[in-house]
């Protein structure tokens, strides 16, 4: 036995059952009318017409129709000479009744079971009624059970479809139950803590009495700022909790959006400059997006951990990639105030996924020649990649880049510089 199975395993496994049958059926068939014969046609037609009415239901499988007319013309035919069927060819014929009821509708059925109707009237007409009662109900209940395995199969798989859409379903009801949640966190924690900063730098701007005008400036630029950023945990909120109406209130940023951000940061005492090397040009919206999020958050880890110090912003269009770099003058990493000291260092981190989410990668590091950079290339035509696919090194950069364009912020005046490290980002 385990020869046979190995045998088998080599040839490609076991072979299949109604096959086997099918060609047993066959060689009964050529003996049968080796033995008996067939009234009015030579010993090569009755080999022929029993070979054709059971030889096919080898090819049933992929060729059923073909096999089906086959097997009943040979059927036919071979009652037209003696008026019934032979025993093989009988089995035969009620083999392809059961096939078609299994795989066709009900009124291909009558194409089959002419034949065993046929065989099922002479004798009734010209013999004892009991065999032509025999006939004619075994062809009835071949058709019912090829029927019922049909109605079996068509229940089965929508029993199928319907499991798999109660089940997506289901997955779509976490998933929102899951959004949801979120959504009452952020909007009970940070967007109350947020309506609440906005609040109170409005009041201190109106109520403080002398209060310089680079002090109502900084305090006008921590309203603004609040007011941006409920406006996007708004949007984001929205998306959250409805993710139909996504991106119906307000577009998603991009580059365009980037002098804004580096308006803000001049305005909270951080000299920046931004500029535009390549050919300038609109991006895939996700690309800008993940531009425009990288530089949101390298300007702010300046802000929180190197106030006072300078930075630029470069913008390279290339052809196949958009490369981003944010520079500071600032202390590196290794100094005071790193990410052990200052945090956790998510927002590094949120970088990265981001540019891996993009198909691209970023270094966040120590600078050549001092202060901290952040490195960002992304491809235009983005595969998306791991998140762990950061690299580990920084990005080439041209050593003498020409600038194409060059928007310098303004500075702000009498903005006290804390000396603080600027590394945890």
């Amino acid at each position: 036995m385990h020869r046979l199975h190995a045998l088998a395993q080599r040839v490609g496994g076991w072979p299949d059952l109604p096959v086997v049958a099918a060609v047993l059926l066959t060689l009964a068939a050529l003996v049968e009318v080796n033995a008996v014969g067939l009234n009015g046609a030579d010993s090569a037609t009755a080999a022929a017409l029993a070979f054709s009415g059971t030889a096919p239901h080898v090819l049933s499988g992929r060729y059923l129709a073909v096999a089906a007319v086959v097997v009943c013309s040979a059927a036919g035919t071979w009652f037209a000479f003696d008026g019934t069927l032979a025993v093989t060819v009988l089995i035969g014929q009620l083999w392809m009744v059961y096939r078609i009821a299994g795989a066709y509708s009900r009124p291909w059925l009558a194409l089959a079971l002419g034949p065993s109707a046929a065989n099922a009237v002479y004798p009734f007409a010209n013999g004892p009624a009991q065999e032509a009662v025999i006939i004619l109900g075994l062809g009835v209940v071949a058709a019912i059970l090829g029927d019922a395995m049909r109605q079996r199969r068509l229940a089965i798989a929508e029993r199928d479809v319907a499991r798999d859409e109660t089940a997506e379903a289901r997955r779509d009801q976490a998933v929102l139950a899951e959004r949801s949640r979120i959504a009452r966190e952020l909007h009970d924690v940070v967007a109350h803590h947020v309506s609440m900063m906005v609040v109170q730098a409005e009041t201190a701007r109106v109520s403080t009495p002398g209060l310089t005008p680079p002090g109502a400036r900084g305090l006008e630029s921590i309203r603004d700022t609040g007011r941006e950023a409920l406006s996007e945990l708004r949007r984001v909120l929205g998306v959250l909790r409805s993710p139909d109406l996504a991106g119906e209130r307000a577009p998603q940023p991009g580059l365009d959006q980037i002098a804004g951000l580096v308006e803000a940061a001049a305005a909270a005492g951080v000299r920046v400059r931004l500029r535009r090397e390549g050919g300038v040009r609109p991006l895939p919206a996700g690309v800008e997006l993940c531009a425009y999020r990288i530089v949101q958050e390298a300007l702010t880890n300046i802000r929180r951990h190197a106030p006072g110090a300078a930075a630029d912003v470069v913008l390279r269009f290339g052809s196949a990639e958009l490369s981003v770099e944010v520079r500071n003058d600032g202390p590196g990493s290794s100094g005071p105030g790193s990410s052990s000291e200052m945090g956790s260092g998510f927002g590094i981190v949120g970088m990265r996924e981001r540019a891996a989410l993009a198909g691209g990668h970023l270094y966040a590091g120590p600078a050549p020649g001092g202060g901290f950079e952040v490195v960002a290339d992304l491809p235009l035509t983005a595969v998306p990649a791991s998140p762990a696919a950061v690299p580990a090194s920084p990005a080439a950069v041209p050593a003498n880049p020409a600038p194409v364009q060059e928007n310098v912020a303004p500075v702000q005046e009498n903005v006290p510089t804390i000396p603080t490290g600027g590394g945890g980002r």
